[in-house]
């Protein structure tokens, strides 16, 4: 039988790699190779995504609400008392804004020691003529106190029992 690299390799004993290339042969370095290439791919997919984040903050998007984290407020339209008009295909409708009443609150009185029965008496008279003619409870009045000789501002709201503060330290509770 005959060795394969020649007659003369049968006496020869095997050659082995010795120092670095023992450990790092070339099947290492293969590996570290396409190890590089995958970090390479990951780290500009990062680079991407941060880039595509930064463009949707600084422009803003319709798909992910307000640009720049603000939070739209909502906006109220002012009620009238004149009926309003939508129009539509068709014949014209006609849609009327009614006010809901507002309660008939009918008592009153001084909710703090400085508030006098006086005072709360006018807080009460300017509360029914705001809130009746606004078609809400949640309104801002401003009441004559004949103690002082001064006029106060004084903002109202709840719903069965409404309470009216200000002036200087003045509450008033109504229902």
């Amino acid at each position: 039988m005959t060795h394969p690299y020649g007659e003369s390799s049968w006496d020869q004993s095997p050659s082995y790699p010795s120092g670095d290339d023992a450990f790092f042969g070339p099947a290492y370095y293969e590996e570290e190779k396409g190890g590089t290439n995958a970090w390479l791919v990951a780290t500009l997919v990062l680079l991407l995504a941060a880039l595509v984040g930064l463009l949707i903050y600084f422009f803003g998007s319709g798909f992910f609400g307000s640009s720049k984290g603000e939070i739209e407020e909502p906006t109220y339209a002012p009620s009238t008392d004149s009926p309003t008009t939508s129009a539509s295909p068709g014949p014209e409708t006609v849609t009327t804004t009614e006010k809901p009443p507002v309660r008939d609150y009918s008592n009153f009185a001084p909710d703090t020691d400085v508030t006098s029965q006086q005072f709360a008496a006018e807080v009460f008279k300017a509360f029914q003529e705001v809130s009746q003619r606004e078609g809400r409870t949640d309104v801002s009045v401003s009441a004559y106190s004949p103690v002082t000789g001064d006029s106060y501002a004084m903002t109202c709201g709840g719903d069965k029992v409404v309470y009216c503060s200000g002036g200087n330290n003045a509450r008033v509770k109504i229902w």
